[in-house]
């Protein structure tokens, strides 16, 4: 789960697509990478720290280094495991976790990685195991037992970005390209590989960078613009218009109505429609 933006838009108060929606947004002095919601807050992943927001009246906290139990604060991934406690991943590879105001952190064997790892995705499993993509590959921990596997292998990414679960145990893993990996068998699948309609090739040149799984497929994107849906039998490109220009780092999202939404760095805010981007205005 990635998100870039200097802004952070908490709502628009227009349902009607056709309208001029109303905004709400405030500024953060960092860049906020990640985000979730979690007990009727909002926390945000930025490069100075952890921050929290309550939507209802903007009341914000900072959470630091030197405040704080972070390791670090450059914070990179935000998850919730099944006993409510916030897992905070960081860039330089290390994970806190924020449970009633007590802060543990996890410690990551010696040498397991190396010191250029960082740390991108962090997803939980329906055993309550940790899936981690970092700038090294796969990796998994196991809370209960502490355990750390590395998944490697002569079909294994080198460096994997962001993780989204198939429903049936598996992952879906963005790398440089669009990968499956099955736990039970230890065995990968190249997706671009796979027999399917529609070429992927022009889609994956840049390598892939976010995930957003729907009821019918994938969405994914790079960070250079290319948009793309697969479905195990169709590859689809989204990549067009204004919205999808080289180096925006596109970050798609669905609303509760279904619709996706794809934010970047400079070009603003989409909103699909059919199979065109339609730029929503701020005000």
């Amino acid at each position: 789960m990635r998100f870039v933006s200097i802004l952070l838009t908490l709502i628009w108060s227009s349902s009607a697509f056709a309208q001029a929606p109303e905004w709400t947004t405030y500024g953060l002095p960092g860049q906020v990478i990640d985000y979730i919601e979690h007990e009727n807050l909002l926390w945000l992943a930025t490069d100075i720290g952890l921050y929290s927001v309550d939507p209802d009246n903007l009341e914000t906290v900072h959470y630091s280094k030197s405040n704080s139990g972070l390791p670090s604060n450059r914070v990179d991934a935000l998850n919730v495991d099944g006993n409510g406690r916030l897992w905070i991943g960081t860039y330089d590879m290390s994970i806190a976790i924020l449970s009633d105001d007590s802060w543990e952190v996890i410690t990551i064997p010696s040498g397991l990685f190396p010191e250029a790892a960082k740390i991108y995705d962090m997803e939980f499993d329906a055993e309550g195991k940790v899936w981690i993509a970092t700038g090294f590959g796969l990796t998994s921990y196991d809370p209960a037992t502490e355990d750390w596997t590395v998944i490697s292998g002569m079909d294994a990414p080198a460096a994997t970005y962001d993780l989204a679960a198939d429903g049936s145990g598996a992952w879906f893993v963005a790398a440089d390209r669009l990968y499956r990996y099955q736990p039970g068998t230890d065995s990968w699948e190249n997706l671009t590989d796979m027999p399917a309609s529609g070429s992927p090739s022009s889609v994956y040149s840049s390598g892939t960078s976010s995930l957003l799984l729907v009821d019918d497929g994938i969405w994914f994107c790079s960070e250079f613009g290319w948009v793309g849906f697969y479905n195990d039998y169709t590859w689809m490109d989204f990549t067009t218009g204004s919205a999808c220009t080289s180096g925006q780092t596109p970050m798609l999202r669905q609303d509760g109505e279904g619709k996706v939404w794809l934010q970047t760095d400079f070009g603003g805010l989409y909103i699909l429609d059919t199979t065109e981007w339609i730029s929503v205005p701020f005000n």
